[in-house]
This record gives C-alpha cells, structure tokens and sequence, in this order.
C-alpha cells in the first residue's frame, strides 16, 4: 500500500490510513513471539524478516519488543483533555516514544506534533498516517534540543529498567519510564505542561532520587492508578500503569506538595508491600482495589482490580477533571509563553542533518566540531578571531532550514512560521551590520594573465564563510540575498519575506506483505516498510575527490 502511495505520489486515502492504522507494534501479542529464539515454531517468520529488514531494522525491532506497547485511544483522549483543561490551545508538543501516532492523531487542532520512535518501520507508519508532523527516528537518548522548547509533553513512556546513555539528561541513570519522563520535563518550558503514562515504579519505587529529581523542576498536579488490564486490549500488556500530571515551574514559583516524592509500606489482603504517600492519601485516584499479589513481576506484584476494565476511560477522566480544576483555582494551570521565552529552531531541523558529512556544529566554549567521512565529530580550527562570524552563520543556516522546513509542512503560514521569517529576517540584518554582505569578497593580484592578455585577479572569501562552504547547507546561507558584484551590495532574498516552498507531499514507503502470524489482528494488516527520508545537499564538484571514499 504505500510503495503505491508513493508511486501515485499522493496522499492516503481515509480507507488506506485506516489499514495503516492498525500496525499493532514489534511489542504486540503474536508478534514480539518471533523474536524469541528459543521458539523454533517461528524459525521460518524470522528467516523472511532478516530477509526484509537490514541488521539495523532488525535489531531495531527486536529492541523494542520489551516496551512497544501502544495506548488505548480511549486513555489518550482523556491525558489530552486533562492538558486542554489545564490551559493548552496550541504550541509545540513533544511525544518521546511516539509509536504509530495514537496520541498524534488525538491532538488538539493547535498541537505542533513533534514524535521521537526509536523503530524506523513504525516511525514510517507515523510519517505517512501524519504528514504534518515532524517524526524523528531516533533513540530519544539521542534527541538533541534546546532546553524548554516545548510547550507540552505528552505520551506513553516506555517502561524498562534498562538505562540508557544520555550523559546531558540520564546523568544518575534512572530507568528508562523515569529517563523519559525526566527529559520531557527538561525540553518542556516553565509554565508548560507534562501528561504521561508511565509505569507504577516511577511513583512506587522505594527509591525516591527519580521523583526527587523530577520535584526540582516541576509539580506534580495529580496522578490517576490504572487498573491491571487497561491496557489488555490495546496492547497485550497487564503492566500496572499510572497517569501523571505534571507541570513546570515559573521562576520564582514555590512548590506544591511534594508528599508524591515519598512511599509507605502497606498491608494489602494479607501482604506486605509499598505504595506511592499520594495514592495513601487519594485512594480514590486508584481506579480499583489494590492487592499483592501474583502478577507479571513475580508472586508478590501489587496489581490494582476492576470488574469492569471497559469503564476505565470514563472513571479515568472523572478523576482527571478534578486535578485539573484543583491546579487551575491554584494558580496552577499552564502559562502562557512570554515574550522572554526565545523561539528555537533546533527541534525543527531533522536530526539526521546534524550527522551528514561537512555538517559544523558549534559547541560554544568548546569551539567547533565538523563530520568527518568517518561521521565522527571531529574539532574543527576556527582561528577565535572568526568564531563570532561563524556562529552566526551556523545560526542563519539552522534559523533559514527551520523556516523551509515549516513552509514544507504547512499549507497556510501559521504564527510560528512567520515568527521565525521574521528571526530570520532580522539575524540576516545584524550578521550584515557587524559583517557585511555574506558574499562579500576581496581580490588580489596573482600575477598572471589569461590568453587575452588580461590580468587575473585571485577572489578571496572571508574565512568563515569559506568555512561553512563545507558544510551541506552551506550554500543556502549564500543564498539569503541577492548580492551585486559590481557594486558590493547586497538585498535580502525572498526566504525573509516571503514563502518560497510549498508543502511537500508525505515521505512515504512501500509495503511487504509477509503471511499472517497466529494472531487475529494481523490478518488483515499488512507488513509495512519504510524508505529513507529524501534528503537534499548542494552538490560541490571540487569536494567530491575529497568525501568520495565516504559516500
């Protein structure tokens, strides 16, 4: 189906994002079975899959097995409401472990969408069933943003006790629901709003350096219990779960109760166990009764027990109305974005651009990196007297990407985008006040003549601007106006202005069809297998002898 929509090139059809809808993930019963070696009945499914995905990809699946398992639509639309309620109309919102798009296809009409999924197939399903959204596919360890550039964060964490490397926002290695968790809270802006679900350890875990961490920062508004089961059907999974609530502080703002950073033991049917102080002191936010018990982590679980599982939604959103009304008579609803709050466009720039061969990266104090053939980050000599031309460049590169990127997936130009043009606009004007024209040059006697007889004149660069003639989107920088040889003047293009792109269509894949495993749902669902994302880099014969070993 989709090498079909990209064939046609073309957007699908509300018959064909329904049959793309119903990707069910690596993680789901009937299919994470496959990866399991030790189970010879599936020896000739995992045969054709190594056949159809590279190492890669079938590492990428297998990875996620343990934690890919999506979310009720019926849960996501009432975390969705507690946000509305809590004062979110529109703005940038982050879904760390966005999946197939659940909780993306349940924003609000204002919601910027931006998803981080690990899986490249299901990170293909997204694109294509959300175009409009921007979908990185990358280990959210990986992601590399500004501190508080959303507004809002939203999603179903993955739950593992696994701890990933990410050395700016996992410094103590928490597990990776609370890793999630912690990150999202850090990429989001004071005053900005936090809903996830999460695993009952974040807020159970005898430990409490986690939510201790997670109080420096943010309050949390309230949390609702999730019977064991909710997720039976959606997911295949009877992991307990909790919806949390969080919200950034403003500067200057005191915290709210910060009970929920410790636990208390408990007596549960005859067992002993622990439980979150909040859950202590607001039973009916645990949306059944709780028991120890056998469950998936072992004989002695804490598993909370409804008898109607179908009712969860509902009782779930009784209970989230009332923590967000609290948080509102507070004082505690979200904060609008203040004029102070810096618009950043790094979170707009696809990652993979920052990993392409020549790409600079300015590391402040630390100077300058460039990618090597090798892809490393390799130091890059900036003499200090051009640092400051250089990083100003490097800002018109990434300021003028974000402003393409976001006429690419708009078809009206929307507030952020003229926000940004205007940035742009006025970053050009002071790189031209301190510096002059980008395509400024000088020229220099060589000494030698042509066949005519003419002398030749050498044309010099100024150096950081030859510098960045290395990097892949150089070239567009040179290309923010139209400069006047004869006279050495310069006028801003059209990109500071005006639109020059119009939306491009989805980035599309095509399908597998591999024969169904023993598991009612995947029937009828087709294997789907994602392409590459085009990506476009000015072509530059002299230094093509140069990266030709690395393409």
């Amino acid at each position: 189906m989709l090498r079909t929509l990209q064939a046609e090139e073309r957007a699908a059809t509300d018959v064909e994002r329904a049959t793309l809808a119903r990707w069910g993930s690596w993680g789901a019963s009937g299919v994470a079975e496959v990866f399991d070696e030790s189970r010879p009945e599936y020896e000739a499914d995992r045969a054709e899959l190594r056949e159809l995905l590279d190492g890669t990809e079938y590492a990428a699946a297998r990875r996620t097995v343990i934690n890919a398992h999506y979310t009720d639509p019926a849960i996501a639309t009432e975390v969705w409401g507690a946000l509305t309620a809590l004062g979110f109309q529109s703005g940038r919102v982050l879904e760390p472990g966005s999946g197939a798009g659940t909780f993306i296809g349940l924003a609000p009409d204002g919601a910027q969408m931006t998803g981080v999924e690990l899986d490249p197939v299901t990170a293909a399903i997204s694109q294509a069933l959300y175009p409009e959204a921007t979908i990185r596919t990358e280990s959210f360890a990986d992601t590399r943003m500004p501190g508080g550039v959303f507004d809002a964060a939203v999603g179903n964490v993955p739950f593992s006790r696994n701890t990933l490397h990410d050395p700016r926002h996992n410094a103590a290695g928490h597990s990776m629901h609370n890793h999630f968790i912690l990150k999202s809270l850090a990429l989001t802006r004071p005053g900005g709003v936090v809903g996830v679900l999460s695993s009952a350890f974040t807020l159970d875990a005898q430990n409490p350096a986690a939510r201790r961490e997670m109080a420096e920062t943010a309050d949390l508004l309230g949390a609702v219990r999730l019977p064991t089961g909710a997720h039976r059907r959606a997911a295949g999974t009877d992991a307990l779960t909790d919806v949390l609530i969080f919200r950034r502080r403003l500067p200057g703002e005191g915290p709210l109760d910060q009970g929920w950073v410790e636990t208390a033991p408990v007596e549960l049917n005859g067992a002993q166990g622990r439980m979150n102080a909040y859950f202590l002191a607001h039973p009916e936010r645990v949306l059944g009764e709780p028991m120890i018990g056998n469950g998936m982590y072992g004989a002695a679980t804490l598993t909370v027990r409804a008898e109607d599982l179908t009712a969860t939604g509902p009782r779930l959103g009784e209970q989230l109305a009332e923590i967000t009304a609290q948080a509102v008579a507070a004082g505690r609803g979200m904060a609008e974005r203040s004029g102070e709050q810096e618009l950043e466009v790094a979170a707009l720039i696809p990652a993979g651009e920052q990993e392409q061969i020549g790409h600079i990266t300015d590391r402040g104090a630390e100077g300058f990196t460039q990618v090597t053939i090798e892809k490393v980050h390799a130091p890059l000599k900036v003499a200090r007297t051009r640092h400051g031309e250089l990083r100003a460049l490097l800002g018109l590169r990434d300021e003028a990407r974000a402003v393409l990127t976001l006429e690419a997936a708009n078809v009206d130009d929307t507030p952020e985008l003229d926000a940004l043009r205007a940035q742009l606009a006025a970053s050009y004007r002071a790189y031209a006040d301190r510096f002059g024209p980008i395509n400024r040059f000088t020229e220099r006697r060589t000494g030698r003549t042509n066949e005519a007889g003419e002398e030749i004149l050498a044309r010099i660069t100024p150096p950081a601007v030859a510098l960045l003639g290395d990097d892949p989107f150089g070239p567009l920088v040179l290309a923010l106006e139209h400069f006047d040889e004869g006279t050495g003047t310069a006028a801003p293009a059209g990109l500071l202005s005006q639109r020059q792109v119009q939306p491009r269509k989805p980035v599309l894949g095509w399908t597998l069809r591999m024969r169904p495993w023993p598991s009612p749902w995947t029937r009828s669902a087709p294997w789907t297998w994602p392409i590459s994302r085009p990506c476009w880099a000015p072509m530059r014969p002299g230094r093509v002898s140069r990266w030709g070993a690395g393409l």
